[in-house]
């Protein structure tokens, strides 16, 4: 945030801000067996653009040692990245994933090598694979056997089962498609993007296009998560800049226009007043607080 600001701006309080959040992440390095996939969270969004803005080497060593990181946590015989640590949690990964893989496609861009481009869209193909159902719900997490290439088990995670759709995890995959598309030019990342936008648009268009938490949780209680349609507005930006087409939302995504245009509108204005996850009776109408829910355009 900061970077954006100073690109914004021009203050520099902005990024001597930056550069001290940056250096204050260096004792995480000392703790590399703690470190998990969130690596590209961490660094990529900070020590990343600090360094496409400045040309700071010591971000550029940084955002490599993280790359390297991340990709050390990939399982060659399971063929997946590892989330998080722990004995019961190694053959664990997760749809949140996706979005860290921008730092591997740097790295290989950076250095001019393959292998961790290589690693980020074996994790994609298994994320096809595992995590994204035909429908274009989503596994929040993935146990995989170990040893060989296979779902061990299917867990529930932030999700309301492990057959349900957490609706935060169902936006990273259609954000991480969409950014593993624009780094690879693999058509099934694009069809992935679709097959979970459209899922996501349909069930956010019966709440007046606030996510609940979990789509295929029960109608009550009712949990909203505007996080969830704010990561998704995110990446519709993001499609308009980088894919082919940018300028028909029809081509990028197969949703009608009038909708897609209505969800990012809606969203804007609900987010500036809607907490993070709330709790709201189910017969209130939170883009109006008069009516139902089911009156919601």
């Amino acid at each position: 945030m900061m970077w954006l600001m100073y690109r914004a701006t021009g203050n520099e309080e902005y990024r001597i801000t930056a550069e001290r959040s940056e250096q204050l992440l260096d004792k995480a390095f000392l703790a590399i067996d703690k470190l998990h996939h969130d690596v590209g969270f961490m660094w990529h969004l900070v020590s990343g653009a600090g360094y496409r803005i400045t040309g700071n080497v010591d971000s550029r060593r940084r955002n490599l040692f993280a790359a390297a990181t991340l990709a050390s946590r990939y399982n060659v015989r399971g063929d997946y990245i590892q989330a998080w640590n722990g004995e019961a949690q190694i053959g664990y990964s997760i749809i949140d994933c996706l979005m860290n893989l921008p730092l591997l496609y740097w790295a290989s861009d950076e250095l001019q090598v393959p292998r961790f481009r290589d690693l980020a869209m074996q994790h994609m193909d298994m994320t096809l694979r595992d995590h994204i159902r035909p429908d274009g719900s989503v596994n929040h997490i993935v146990d995989h056997y170990r040893d060989r290439v296979g779902v061990k088990e299917v867990l529930a995670g932030q999700g309301y089962s492990a057959n349900s759709c957490w609706s935060r995890g169902l936006a990273w995959a259609i954000y991480g498609s969409i950014l593993s598309y624009i780094h690879a030019g693999k058509e099934e990342y694009l069809d992935a993007a679709r097959r979970t936008a459209d899922y996501f648009l349909a069930h956010c268009k019966k709440t007046g296009y606030l996510p609940v938490v979990d789509f295929c949780a029960p109608e009550e209680p009712v949990y909203y998560d505007s996080t969830a349609g704010m990561c998704n507005t995110s990446q519709i930006g993001l499609s308009t800049l980088f894919l082919p087409d940018y300028n028909n939302f029809e081509i990028i995504l197969p949703i009608k226009l009038l909708s897609y245009i209505n969800f990012v509108i809606v969203e804007l204005s609900i987010a500036s007043t809607t907490p993070c996850m709330e709790e709201v009776d189910a017969k209130t109408d939170i883009t109006s607080n008069t009516t139902s829910t089911n009156n919601a355009p």
